[in-house]
């Protein structure tokens, strides 16, 4: 026994006892990072599941959201285009185009304007329709436009905020085109992805 006592610790173990703690140290940080390793990947493995649970549900719904029939959103371009050719726009011609107009086909007929009229004009359907829209069609027929893109939004369990509102504001306020415009189609590519 020591001269210190029953606790005393010898001074020839001191280099055992310092080895030993820093040995405990380091595998008490070595299974921290294994456990913190070990969380990140289960959490990875989560996140995985949890978008292949999203894509799968929104795959669901979008198999049983109908179609867009071809020949109507063919006519509605056809309407909106003879409606604003030339000088003036038809009003009648125009609000009949876009009475057609409904959840099931704004990002078709968005999509086939671009692709034909669109191009002639070098306008988005959006940019189209907001160059001929008077203020009350714009008023009226704009927030149709866009509640029809939030019930289809609805259909598919996506949300489009805070664009829907950007673009609903902007409307209410005969605001900025480029905006609405802007907003518009940020809520269509969530609606149709990157490729339209």
């Amino acid at each position: 026994m020591s001269v210190n006592g029953p606790f005393s610790i010898d001074p020839d173990d001191l280099p055992r006892i310092k080895i030993a703690k820093a040995n405990a140290e380091k595998a008490k940080a070595d299974k921290a990072k294994q456990d913190s390793i070990m969380a990140e990947a289960q959490r990875r493995r989560d996140f995985q599941l949890d978008s292949m649970k999203q894509e799968n549900e929104k795959l669901r719904l979008l198999a049983q959201v109908p179609k867009a029939d071809t020949q109507e959103v063919n006519e509605i371009c056809d309407w909106l285009y003879d409606a604003i050719d030339g000088l003036g726009t038809d009003n009648i011609g125009f609000e009949r185009a876009l009475l057609k107009i409904e959840k099931n086909n704004v990002i078709e007929v968005m999509n086939k304007w671009d692709s034909t009229y669109g191009k002639q004009y070098g306008e988005t359907f959006i940019e189209s329709f907001l160059n001929d829209a008077n203020r009350r069609q714009r008023k009226v027929y704009g927030t149709r436009i866009i509640d029809c893109m939030q019930q289809r939004a609805n259909d598919y369990g996506l949300s489009l905020s805070p664009y829907i509102d950007n673009a609903r504001t902007e409307l209410n306020t005969i605001g900025n085109s480029y905006k609405i415009n802007e907003n518009v189609e940020e809520m269509r590519r969530i609606l149709y992805g990157t490729d339209y």
